[in-house]
């Protein structure tokens, strides 16, 4: 070999020797980062195996839906049943159906011997519920306010309903009368000059606007300046006017693992008393009790065929019970419909009945205690279900079930109402008239004359509520007891993967190593 030729091999050996350190520490740092790879992907598999192990076990133990049914109970904040209960998003409908006396002046003159009623509506609202200032009380209890407004759904009723004109009892001149029945005949001749002076007829004629938010009275406005609040607590007679003027209550109900699920959510009180208001146990009236009932938003939990439900609502003035009746399937759900007896306002004699009156037929619960004393009484709407002699002097109604009969249908598991509809009618309960009175007037003694009913209706539940009860009732119990073994074979296969890369990882370590001595 030349000298030239030595002199070029020397040249490239440090070259090489270079490109040789730098392949060498390319392939470490390739190295370095797949062992990160690998270990980190040993230690996921680790921690799903042992997560899945965890899991298995308990899932095999324990009912994930016992456990949601048991989480139901305490209410939590954040979770369905609280969220769904506290900002309520089921669409409820309020129709109100008035009815109209067609033949007032024939009945007035004695041309006609009943009195002809025509229903006008219905006029038809949306009622608003919301519930607030909730507190979690130390004794497993759950105190809030419940507060219901109306919206008027122009979208849902007729044009100009509020603006037609209706006849209708006068109610400040037969409603006194009617109270006064009792208070003498000099007592009697005082409000009969009282309602002389304003011409004041058992009839008046307004519109359904007025009849229902604006019913105002000379003759009360003038008994108010004399008697006060006390004797004349309102001015605005208004039908819905009074009954949602002041709606907003504070309930107090049970909850939580203290009480059994069939008590969940039963009230223990009502504007911090046990009784309906207007009934006060220390002036010797009726305990008029309203424990064990519901306000309607929530039933109690795992309800049976046997189970009876207590409904409270304020404008029945009372808790109404109902009974199962059958099996109804609402698209998923499975869901037991409750219904009120024709009996539900009877009134037997061997037991205390708070809701008499003053010898109320059956058929007619007593409202007066909620309304100011007023002789009003409430029925199933066109007296369905209870035809007594009140019935003679009145024609124009239709007693049928599917329109005047009220209903719960609940998903019975869960307690949450799917399809329900109150309807109750009010009626001015009209006594003996004393004879200080003219015979226009007198012509309605022992009258039970109709003057509205009302339905409310919550018809369906939102898709997401259905999706959730669904999910919880029909899906999970189903489903759950492939959980656990999944779990675990889960696990199984997860160590069975982490074994096989273990050994790769060390088949690849002898290679390297090989590798590494060739060089």
């Amino acid at each position: 070999m030349s000298e030239d030729d030595a002199e070029r091999n020397n040249n490239k050996d440090p070259e090489a020797k270079i490109n040789a350190a730098i392949k060498s520490r390319t392939v470490d740092a390739q190295e370095t980062r797949g062992r990160c790879k690998r270990n980190c992907g040993l230690s996921t598999l680790v921690i799903l195996i042992f997560f899945n192990i965890i899991c298995g076990i308990f899932l095999l133990r324990v009912s994930l839906y016992e456990i949601l049914m048991a989480d139901r109970m305490l209410m939590r904040p954040g979770m369905p049943a609280y969220e769904f209960w506290k900002n309520p998003e089921p669409e409820v409908i309020v129709k109100m159906h008035v009815f109209n006396i067609t033949n007032a002046e024939d009945f007035l003159a004695e041309r006609d011997s009943k009195i002809k009623l025509a229903e006008v509506g219905p006029v038809v609202y949306q009622e608003i519920l919301k519930h607030t200032d909730v507190v979690f009380n130390e004794n497993s209890t759950l105190s809030y306010k419940a507060t219901k407004t109306l919206v008027y759904r122009e979208d849902l009723n007729e044009p100009g309903i509020l603006n037609e004109t209706i006849i209708v009892p006068n109610m400040a001149t037969l409603g006194i009368a009617s109270y006064l029945n009792d208070a003498g005949y000099f007592v009697n001749l005082a409000a009969k000059s009282l309602m002389y002076k304003y011409d004041e007829e058992p009839l008046r004629k307004m519109t359904v606007y007025d009849y229902l938010w604006n019913y105002k009275s000379d003759v009360l406005s003038t008994a108010k300046i004399f008697g006060g609040s006390v004797l004349v607590p309102v001015e605005n007679m208004g039908v819905l006017y009074n009954i949602y003027k002041n709606w907003s209550d504070h309930l107090n109900v049970k909850m939580g693992p203290k009480y059994p699920s069939s008590e969940f959510f039963h009230l223990l009180s009502y504007n911090y008393r046990t009784t309906v208001p207007g009934f006060k146990l220390e002036h010797g009236d009726c305990n008029a009790t309203i424990l064990e009932a519901t306000e309607g938003a929530i039933y109690p939990q795992r309800l049976t065929k046997n189970s009876t439900l207590f409904y409270w609502r304020k404008t029945l003035c009372r808790p109404a019970t109902l009974f199962f009746e059958e099996e109804v399937q609402k698209g998923p759900l499975l869901g037991y419909k409750y219904v009120l007896r024709n009996d539900v306002y009877d009134h037997p004699d061997d037991k205390e009945d708070c809701y008499r009156g003053k010898n109320l037929p059956d058929g007619l619960s007593d409202l007066q205690k909620c309304f100011h004393n007023f002789p009003v009484a409430a029925s199933k709407p066109h007296f369905y279900g209870r035809n007594g002699s009140w019935m003679e002097k009145l024609s124009g109604l239709s007693p049928k079930r599917e329109l005047h009969d009220s209903y719960v249908i609940v998903e019975p598991q869960m307690g949450t109402p799917i399809d329900q509809v109150a309807r109750s009618q009010s009626n001015l309960i009209i006594k003996q008239l004393s004879v200080a009175y003219p015979l226009k007037m007198r012509l309605f003694s022992d009258t039970i004359l109709p003057m509205f009913w009302v339905e409310i209706h919550q018809p369906d539940l939102t898709p997401l509520i259905k999706n959730v009860i669904n999910f919880t009732i029909n899906i999970l119990p189903k489903y759950e007891g492939f959980l656990g073994p999944i779990c675990l074979v889960s696990a199984l296969v997860f160590t069975i993967i982490l074994i096989k890369c273990v050994k790769s990882d060390k088949n690849s370590g002898k290679k390297i190593k090989l590798k590494k001595g060739s060089i």
